[in-house]
């Protein structure tokens, strides 16, 4: 029946999108309004975390990222006179999802935000840029470019096959379970290599 059940779901979502997309706004809507047991760091809640995607999003990212972003923050203060007033809007667009997410009853992951990870990446480009060419020579500002750049490459490389189980430099010496869990941790992803295990057995 369940095999059945998948196959309608599959036949019906491309003839009638919108009938799909309806039930799946109707069922995030009402998971969202009862909520979800949330953890981090040792904390459980059913009703969400205030300070959960703030913390998540320093537990999951590099500190290259990190550290960048808040030099890009920093330039809202520091350089009033920007050329592109687009940067304002930028960091507008980040603070409305944080926004969003502090009040969310659901906080399952850094997955939730990934929406505005495009404009992170904006604004922490723009961060380091300036400070770099600010703070020293622009002929070193290049070399430190590349150098954090090829940080960000390597780490990513490193961890291939574990980005579920990724945690910040920040955070070396920590189990990430105890930090985290859900799709932060683990969502399953080496089931196919339990079962050939079992299967070898």
């Amino acid at each position: 029946k369940e095999y059945k059940s998948n196959i309608t779901q599959l036949l019906y979502q491309p003839i009638f999108p919108l009938g799909a997309y309806l039930n799946n706004f109707a069922y995030q809507f009402s998971h969202s309004f009862y909520g979800h047991t949330n953890y981090i760091d040792g904390v459980f809640k059913d009703q969400g975390i205030w300070y959960y995607i703030p913390l998540v999003f320093t537990i999951k990212n590099s500190v290259v990222l990190i550290f960048s972003l808040f030099g890009g923050l920093a330039l809202l203060f520091i350089r009033r006179k920007l050329r592109n007033p687009l940067y304002y809007y930028l960091w507008l667009w980040i603070l409305i999802v944080l926004f969003w997410s502090i009040q969310s009853k659901i906080q399952l992951g850094v997955r939730y935000v990934m929406p505005f990870y495009p404009f992170v990446f904006i604004a922490a480009a723009a961060g380091i840029w300036y400070w770099c060419t600010t703070l020293i020579k622009r002929k070193y500002a290049h070399a430190l470019v590349i150098i954090l750049s090829l940080w960000y490459v390597v780490t990513t490389l490193w961890i291939k096959t574990a980005y579920f189980t990724y945690i910040s430099e920040l955070y070396k010496g920590n189990n990430p379970i105890d930090l985290v869990f859900d799709s932060d941790y683990d969502w399953g992803q080496d089931v196919y290599l339990m079962r050939a295990e079992q299967k070898n057995k």
